[in-house]
């Protein structure tokens, strides 16, 4: 460095002349950052009921698949009123559907939310009858009530039925028990793995038609149960001897 003095009209200047060390001294202009080619989002789907929330991230990438950091994104949801979102943090509001998108220099990655109502499981099931006896040509219709666990009624929900000895009875998809030999059977009802049961006797014995009523003849004996009313609708028993009785007479209606 020289420095050089000099005066001019009684002022004194002072210049400084500064002697540049090695080469040109050119300044290198450091090259533009990468521009952002894909927008990628932690989770590409999500089901969520009302009030329930999930956080998304986005990462953005360069061309080469690079991760980018320190860029701006916005998001934006296609439909508020079923679910919102702020910072990626995604709100579910209504049943319905909506699309949540992240967008940072003009390219964007979305994710499809699903908000689904509420299902009350089912706490417990219950049936018309716990137990029944029938005999050959009689049925009994078994209903089922789902319920939960503050014992308000289901409705809508499954249930399937199943019987532990189908040699004895089975039981159909509507609960209707029919008698196959006489025994005893478990007939279960099930929904969302609760359960109910009855226990299905069947006796030896005849329905005796639309009138009801049993006949069971055995050892020697004869048993006849006639339901409350049957009498007095015309229903007409006729009672004889035979000489071998069998352990389930065939009685036709009114005999």
């Amino acid at each position: 460095m020289q420095v050089h003095v000099r005066r001019s009209r009684g002022h004194l200047g002072l210049l400084l002349l500064f002697a540049a060390c090695g080469g040109s001294g050119g300044v290198t202009t450091p090259p533009p950052p990468a521009a952002v080619a894909s927008v990628t989002l932690s989770q590409s789907a999500a089901t969520l009921t009302p009030q329930q929330t999930v956080t998304l991230t986005a990462t953005t990438k360069d061309a080469a698949g690079n991760a980018l950091t320190g860029r701006t994104i916005t998001w934006s949801t296609s439909n508020a009123a079923v679910a919102t979102v702020s910072g990626g943090l995604v709100t579910a509001i209504a049943v319905g559907s909506a699309t949540v998108t992240a967008t940072s220099e003009g390219q964007s990655g979305g994710a499809t939310i699903t908000v689904a109502a509420v299902v009350v499981p089912v706490a417990a099931v219950t049936l018309n009858q716990t137990s029944a006896s029938l005999a050959s040509g009689q049925t009994v219709t078994l209903i089922a009530t789902t319920k939960d666990a503050s014992g308000n009624v289901l409705t809508g929900r499954g249930v399937t039925w199943s019987s532990t000895a189908t040699g004895v009875a089975t039981v159909d998809g509507n609960g209707v028990v029919t008698p196959v030999a006489v025994g005893t059977t478990t007939v279960t009802a099930t929904s969302e793995t609760k359960t109910a049961s009855a226990t299905i006797t069947v006796v030896p014995g005849t329905f005796l038609g639309p009138a009801g009523g049993t006949a069971t003849g055995f050892s020697g004996n004869a048993t006849v149960t006639i339901p409350a009313g049957a009498l007095s609708a015309g229903l007409a028993i006729t009672i004889g001897q035979v000489t071998n009785p069998q352990a389930s007479p065939q009685l036709a209606p009114g005999t």
